[in-house]
């Protein structure tokens, strides 16, 4: 583009990415199956994670954020987390935990009980416990 002044303007872009990606495809395959099976983690992580990362101006290091999930979903798998670490004020994506649950619910479509997905019967049986103690009966 040029100027009244007959002078070529250019943009300097930031040639630094504020985030990387330790396996880029896992990642995506990941996030893909938070969003179908855990909506309220995958916003978190979009709209509230995302750009937290891309400002970040944290020291070096190793960091986890545990993301939003439903209480039983939490005690039937673990905590949903992001692993990330930070270089040079670069945050780079290690990984979303638990990481088997969510390359599973990519590969195949889980099936869902009372709004918590499981892989198999074990899972479900858990799940059924879980519930159960919650609403003060014990059903084994």
């Amino acid at each position: 583009m040029k100027s009244k002044d007959g002078e070529i303007k250019t943009r300097k872009f930031n040639s630094k990415p504020k985030i990387l990606f330790r396996n880029k495809i896992e990642y995506e395959k990941q996030k893909r199956a938070l969003g179908r099976y855990l909506k309220t983690s995958y916003k978190y992580l979009l709209f509230t994670i995302s750009p937290i990362l891309k400002k970040t101006n944290k020291s070096d290091g190793t960091y986890i954020v545990d993301l939003k999930a439903d209480d039983i979903f939490c005690k039937v798998y673990g905590d949903v987390k992001l692993i990330y670490s930070v270089k040079n004020d670069i945050a780079i994506i290690e990984d979303i935990e638990p990481k088997q649950f969510l390359l599973d619910g990519y590969f195949q479509d889980l099936e869902i009980y009372k709004g918590i997905p499981y892989r198999d019967e074990k899972d479900l049986f858990k799940i059924k416990v879980i519930m159960g103690e919650q609403n003060g009966s014990k059903k084994i």
